[in-house]
């Protein structure tokens, strides 16, 4: 679990969309809450590693603002197999 902390003032409206790479996420088999503040990895294999980063969309009457917050690294590590 990855959690995204932007404030708000009065008013205004956040939206937030996680990328894995630079490239956006999906909900699906491996993910939830790719456009929360919360993101879930609910599978992760190999093509979940690496660098995650959160952008977020301030919204208000006068315009939007957009800035990215991360990076951070995720390693996903095998367990060995014994023979």
């Amino acid at each position: 679990v990855m959690t995204c902390k932007a404030v708000a003032p009065a008013g205004a409206k956040l939206s937030y969309l996680w990328k894995l790479a630079g490239t956006e996420i999906s909900d699906g088999a491996s993910y939830k809450g790719s456009q929360t503040q919360t993101l879930r990895i609910l599978s992760a294999g190999l093509a979940q590693a690496g660098e995650y980063s959160c952008e977020v969309t301030l919204s208000t009457q006068a315009g939007a603002a957009t800035a990215d917050v991360g990076p951070t690294q995720v390693n996903v590590v095998r367990k060995p197999v014994l023979h």
